[in-house]
This record gives structure tokens, C-alpha cells and sequence, in this order.
């Protein structure tokens, strides 16, 4: 039935169109001749109209030049043929008013027939013409009237005659086309044969090359004709395909399947006529597949099926899980960066009171005393606190990063002999160095910081024994085998999150990659590889999170990875990971190469500095502990000290004594207004007054933000010693 239909299809349909074309055509052809027909009658009726209408005003001025001649000689008069050429005027009249269609022309022409009586030749006769005058002036103006009209009829048909003549050409040329059109029908009857032929082979050749496999099954469940995608996906090629045409369906697979598939996928088949879903099948030689399958129901009894490949999807997905989840990593970093950095912020607003007391204790208490002693300790911790922050400050990015050229196989060197004399006795440490000294644009506390790090880590990771390898080398970017979302052709400006990639290569391998590579660019790689337990994908996933650590309580703090994740990123480098469990990790730092811009310069020898304390300084911050300890500090050096707390108290102070105060000390972050602000503000009450700012944020980050605001002359970092802060005011005062 389905055969018969598409026969039916393929032979009727292109008949069916090109009747429907011939008829459209014929049709075409009638309204054009129609149109034609009607605009040829209207010309010949105009012409009948006009011819009449000429014979009835040459009729008329032949009998107006009569009576005008009898008008200006009376001798001339002819009665009888002016009576005639009288009655040839009245029929003239006659014949063309009764063709007449023109209302106003029906109506001059009854005028005329009504003013005819007032100019017959017996009214000549009568001594007084007046009348008779009048009555052929009026008839002449009649006469103009119809002129002009029949004069616009014309010229109507005259612009019609170019529409005529395309239409006519229209005729033809659909009457070729129609001549055509037959000729295509009697030529596609012709050739039909061989069309069906090619377009059946077509068919079999798009169903052949289907990336999805086709199944023809018959009432039997025999099969009549598989595509070469079905044959693959059940392992099926050459002779076994063919072998398969002719068998029932159920020898492709296992018991197990051939169950499966009889007593849940063909009867919902049979009921509803359709089925479709995912099912995993096993062949006869044991081998398992996963595909979307569906079955439709023939009206022969039969089926029709089709069978997806679902392992590219599932790859696919894969893929994407992957971007997803590489997506979120690096998002989940950048927004523990920024927490990271507002806790420190925090911190240093505690430490600066709690190191301001202890150095107050350290200058008050007699040394030797164990009162002294405890002060020191606090100072010390204070310190590591400190030292702590800086970790967090580098992981979010926002501590001091001035950079120069930097010669990095000297710093490795450098930190490979601290590590020597404390690394356990247990663990080797090898140096490997290939190629000449090596220059990179970098902060040199941070790069130590980042290296020592990283082998602290390996060292953990090794529990005392084992082997530590540190490589640095040159790679290029492209020799580098990185996912395409990593490579850049520059990098990126602003704070672009580092884009992060991880993957599980099996047996326990996983690779972590962190950060854009520019195409072409030289990079220098510093490797740090231990012989450890290695790092699972789940621990990978989060150990450059702050705070995160696997270590016992009291062995870790969870930031030393975090660091040089920061370290790494804000040097516009790559921090690779590689590592295998029961085999170690390697941990790669790759930094841009560099042409060394200049030599190093000499330090200048500090010379001491006489301090004047004269001057009167104002602290605002809105951190009484912070503010109680920098106004001692700055009293205890022997300046005259004013505290505020809040911007608009210290903005009132100004403005009562504009200039009473030499300096102000603020914070950067406080309620009301900031610490820069605030500056701007009080200089417009104060011109002279100069301005230092004290915050807990990074000294850099602080003084980039700040350098449209002229009027701060400096920028401290909390926490702050005495000895520092007192060196700073008086180099502000003094400048």
C-alpha cells in the first residue's frame, strides 16, 4: 500500500502541477483577450461616434454657411436646398444621439435638438435675426463642448494603445509558453521512467550513507534491508551483513537482548504504533552497545527502525560537563579571591592595634624582664599573622606587586640551598637547569614565595622520604599541549578570570591547567615534581581554594597553594598540575620570558633622618583600636596629635581651623565617605593641608586607585611599626 502511494506520488504530482500550469495559463489568455476585446470595442465605437459626429458637424456648418450668406444677401437665398441641407442636420442629429453614451454629449446634443427649431430657414424670413444669432452661437458653443470631450476620449485611447500592445504580447508569449509547457509534459512522459530510477537510487543512497541505522523487518520479523550505519553499530560488515539479510531478527543479539527487545519493545510497538528510547544491547559475540532506538509499526505487519549511536552524544555531554564545571571552578576562585581580600583587609585592622600595644610594651618594660619577653612574643606572632595575611592578599591578588626584570635561575638557586639545610634527611632534592640564564618580569618575594610553597607541599606530600626534582626550562606556547579555550593571541586586559581546565586521563592521572597562554610567546617553566601519593581529581578540584587543606589540624593552613595560584595569575603566567596516584605530582609554573631592559642599580645608603615633630597631625579611622595606637605612636614621637573617628567630625575640625593642622592621617574604607574622599573634600577648606593614607588593603592597589587625587601624598599598609610610620610623616611633612 505504502509502494502504490509513493508510485502514485511520483507519477501524478509533476502531471497534476503542469495542468494546473496549462489551465492558469489558458486562463490568463482568456482575461488578456477579454481585456483586449473590450478595449478594441470601445475604439471602434469611438470611431463610429466620431465619423457620425464629423458627418453632423459638417452637415451644420454647411447649413450655418447657407443661412449666413442669406443673412448678408438677400438675393442669395436658396430655400429649397436649405431646407434639405435643415433636414440633413436634424438626421444627422438624430443618428448621433442615439449612439450617444456620454451623459454631458446627451445632454449638449439635446440642447442642439432643442434649439434646431429657432434657426429653421423659415425663421429667416422674419426681419429681426437676433434670436436666430443667439440660437447658433449657444448651438456652436454645444458643438465646442463635445469637441473637447470627444478630443479627451481620444487621447484616452491613444495612451491605452501601449497597454493594448503589451497585452498582445502577452498573448503571445503565453501562448508560447503554454506551447511549451505541453511540449516539457509530453517530454517528461518520455523520461519518467528513468527519473523514478534515479530518484529511487538517490533514496538508497541517502539511506545508505545515514550516520543512522535503518532496519526493514517484515511480518515475520525477518530482516529485508539494513544500512550500512545499523551494520556497524551491531559490529556487522561484508559478508556478515549480508549474510544477515533474510534472518530473523532476533539472531543479532544475545538471549538476553533478543528477550528484551521481543517482550517489551514489540508488543509497545504493535499497540501505539510507534517506540522510542535508549536501550544498552548486547550482539551474539558479547560485544555491548548504547542506542536510541526506535520502532515503527508497518501496515504490512512489518517495521521500520532506527538505531543512534549515542557514544558522541555522550562524549559531547561529557565535554560540556567538563566546560561547565571548568567554568565554575574559576568563577568559585575569583569570588574567594575577593573574600579572601576582605578578610584580610580586617585583619590588618587587628593586627595594627595588636602590634602598636606590643611595640608600646617592648619600649616601656625594662628588657631582660619576662614581661619583655612576652611583648617580643607578641610583636613575633604578630609578624607570622602578618606574614599569614600576605599569603591571603597574594591568592586575591590585591597585594604590592611591583615587578622588574628578575633573573630566575639565580632565585631557584637561591631557594634550593634554604631548602638543603631544611629539608628532612630522607628526602633528595635535584636541581635541573637546562639552557642559559633565564629573565622574567616578576616581584621577587613573590616568585621565592610561590617556589618555596610548592616544595613545602612536596615535601608533605613525600612524608619524609622520597625524591624532589625542580626543572626550569624554556617552552614555547605552542609546543605546549593546552585545550584551544586557553590559547590567546594577547592577554587579556582587566581582571579577566584565568580560565581553569581539568581532565582525568585514567589509571589515576589528572591534569589541571590554570591561566591564558598567548600564542608564540617564550615561557620560562619552572617544574617542582615529588615522588608522593599523588593528588586525586576531587582534592584537585579544590586545593587552590583558600583554607582548604588535607592535612591534620595544626599542619597546615590551607593558603600555600591558594598564594601561588595568586602569584602565578597576577604575573600573567600558567600554573599547570600533573599528577598520578601512588606516583607523585608535578607542578609547573610558566612565566613569560623577557629581553633584560637594564642592569641592576646600587642600593643608596640610607642616611639618618633628623625628625621635626612640630607639626600637628589629625588621625581619622573608625577603628578605635587602630586609631588609639597610631595617635600613641605619633605622640610618643613628640608630634601634637588630633583623633577623629568618623569624616565629617574631622571635615568639622578643618573647617573651624582651616589652618591649624599640617597633616592628616586617614583610613582608606570608612563609613560617610572614604579616606580619599575625604582629601578632596577638606582641600577645598584647606588648600595647604596634606594628606597619608593608612588601610589594611594592598599599598599598590591602594595607590592605583588613588592616583587621580594628588592631594594624598602617600599610601601605608597596615599593620604599621612605629619606626616606619614616624619615616613616613616626616617625609611627607618635609616634602
Amino acid at each position: 500500500m505504502k509502494d502504490l502511494y509513493q508510485r502514485i506520488k511520483e507519477r501524478v504530482s509533476p502531471r497534476v502541477l503542469s495542468v494546473t500550469g496549462i489551465v492558469c495559463i489558458l486562463g490568463f489568455l482568456l482575461l488578456v483577450f477579454a481585456v483586449v476585446h473590450e478595449e478594441q470595442k470601445a475604439r471602434d465605437a469611438y470611431r463610429i461616434k466620431s465619423s457620425v459626429y464629423l458627418t453632423l458637424k459638417g452637415a451644420y456648418n454647411d447649413y450655418q454657411a447657407l443661412m449666413l450668406t442669406e443673412i448678408t444677401d438677400a438675393s442669395a437665398v436658396q430655400q429649397a436646398q436649405e431646407q434639405k441641407q435643415f433636414e440633413e442636420v436634424e438626421r444627422r442629429l438624430a443618428d448621433l444621439r442615439r449612439i450617444a453614451t456620454n451623459p454631458k454629449n446627451i445632454a449638449a446634443l439635446k440642447d442642439i435638438h432643442d434649439m434646431l427649431p429657432r434657426i429653421n430657414p423659415a425663421v429667416f424670413n422674419s426681419p429681426d435675426r437676433s434670436d436666430v444669432v443667439a440660437a447658433m452661437t449657444e448651438i456652436r458653443e454645444r458643438f465646442l463642448g463635445i469637441d473637447m470631450r470627444m478630443a479627451q476620449r481620444g487621447a484616452e485611447l491613444s495612451a491605452t494603445q501601449s497597454a493594448h500592445l503589451i497585452a498582445e504580447g502577452l498573448m503571445g508569449l503565453a501562448a508560447i509558453t503554454l506551447l511549451f509547457m505541453i511540449g516539457k509534459i509530453l517530454i517528461s512522459q518520455s523520461n519518467s521512467m528513468q527519473t523514478m530510477q534515479v530518484e529511487k537510487d538517490t533514496q538508497l543512497a541517502a539511506i545508505e550513507t545515514s550516520r543512522d541505522g535503518i532496519v526493514i523487518l517484515d511480518d515475520e520479523g525477518r530482516i529485508i534491508f539494513m544500512n550500512r550505519a545499523f551494520a556497524l553499530l551491531h559490529y556487522l560488515s561484508g559478508l556478515g551483513r549480508k549474510d544477515s539479510i533474510g534472518m530473523k531478527w532476533s539472531r543479532l543479539y544475545d538471549a538476553r537482548s533478543s528477550e528484551m527487545v521481543r517482550d517489551e519493545i514489540l508488543p509497545a510497538a504493535r499497540d501505539k504504533g510507534f517506540w522510542h528510547g535508549e536501550s544498552t544491547l548486547v550482539n551474539t559475540r558479547g560485544q555491548p552497545f548504547t542506542a536510541y532506538l526506535s520502532l515503527t509499526a508497518l501496515p504490512d505487519g512489518g517495521f521500520i527502525g532506527t538505531a543512534q549511536d549515542t557514544r558522541e552524544k555522550r562524549e559531547r555531554e561529557k565535554e560540556t560537563e567538563n566546560l561547565r564545571l571548568q567554568y565554575y571552578q574559576a568563577q568559585k576562585m575569583d569570588s574567594l579571591g575577593r573574600l579572601a581580600g576582605g578578610i584580610a583587609h580586617d585583619f590588618n585592622n587587628i593586627l595594627a592595634a595588636i602590634a602598636g600595644y606590643a611595640e608600646f610594651l617592648t619600649q616601656d618594660l625594662e628588657k631582660g624582664t619576662s614581661t619583655h619577653g612576652f611583648a617580643e612574643k607578641i610583636i613575633l606572632a604578630t609578624s607570622r599573622a602578618k606574614s599569614l595575611i600576605e599569603q591571603i592578599l597574594t591568592f586575591s591578588r590585591t597585594n604590592d606587586q611591583r615587578k622588574g626584570d628578575l633573573n630566575l635561575t639565580e632565585t631557584v638557586a637561591e631557594v634550593i640551598t634554604m631548602l638543603r639545610a631544611s629539608l628532612p634527611s630522607g628526602i633528595s632534592i635535584d636541581m635541573m637547569d637546562s639552557g642559559p640564564t633565564t629573565y622574567i618580569s616578576a616581584n621577587p618575594t613573590q616568585i621565592n614565595q610561590a617556589l618555596m610553597n610548592l616544595c613545602v607541599n612536596a615535601q608533605d606530600a613525600m612524608e619524609g622520604r622520597g625524591r624532589l626534582t625542580i626543572t626550569l626550562d624554556s617552552v614555547q606556547a605552542d609546543a605546549l599541549d593546552l585545550p584551544p579555550t586557553q590559547m590567546v593571541d594577547d592577554y587579556p586586559d582587566g581582571n579577566r578570570t584565568a580560565p581553569v581546565y581539568i581532565d582525568s586521563l585514567g589509571q589515576g592521572r589528572t591534569v589541571m591547567t590554570v591561566g591564558h597562554v598567548v600564542t608564540g610567546q617564550v615561557y620560562a617553566r619552572l617544574s617542582v615534581r615529588d615522588s608522593g601519593s599523588g593528588i586525586a581529581r576531587d582534592v584537585m578540584e579544590h586545593m587552590f581554594e583558600p583554607f582548604f587543606t588535607t592535612k591534620e589540624v595544626n599542619k597546615g593552613t590551607g593558603l600555600g597553594l591558594a598564594a601561588v595560584h595568586g602569584i602565578v595569575v597576577s604575573h600573567r603566567g600558567v600554573l599547570s598540575v600533573d599528577s598520578t596516584l601512588g606516583e607523585g605530582s608535578t607542578f609547573s609554573l610558566l612565566f613569560p620570558v623577557v629581553e633584560r631592559t637594564g642592569v641592576d642599580e646600587e642600593e643608596e645608603e640610607v642616611q639618618p633622618i633628623a625628625i621635626d615633630t612640630s607639626a600637628r597631625i589629625m588621625v581619622v579611622d573608625d577603628h578605635d583600636e587602630v586609631r588609639t595606637t597610631t595617635c600613641l605612636m605619633l605622640q610618643r614621637a613628640g608630634f601634637e596629635v588630633f583623633d577623629s573617628k568618623l569624616p565629617s567630625e574631622a571635615l568639622d575640625l578643618i573647617r573651624d581651623n582651616p589652618s591649624h593642622f599640617d597633616l592628616v592621617l586617614t583610613d582608606y574604607s570608612m563609613p560617610e565617605m572614604t579616606g580619599a574622599e575625604l582629601a578632596m573634600a577638606a582641600v577645598a577648606l584647606a588648600p595647604d593641608i596634606k594628606f597619608v593614607l593608612i588601610s589594611g588593603y594592598a599599598e599598590a592597589q591602594t595607590r592605583e586607585k588613588l592616583a587621580a587625587v594628588p592631594v594624598i601624598r602617600d599610601v601605608i599598609k597596615k599593620p604599621v611599626t612605629s619606626a616606619e610610620l614616624i619615616k613616613r610623616v616626616h617625609e611627607v611633612l618635609a616634602g
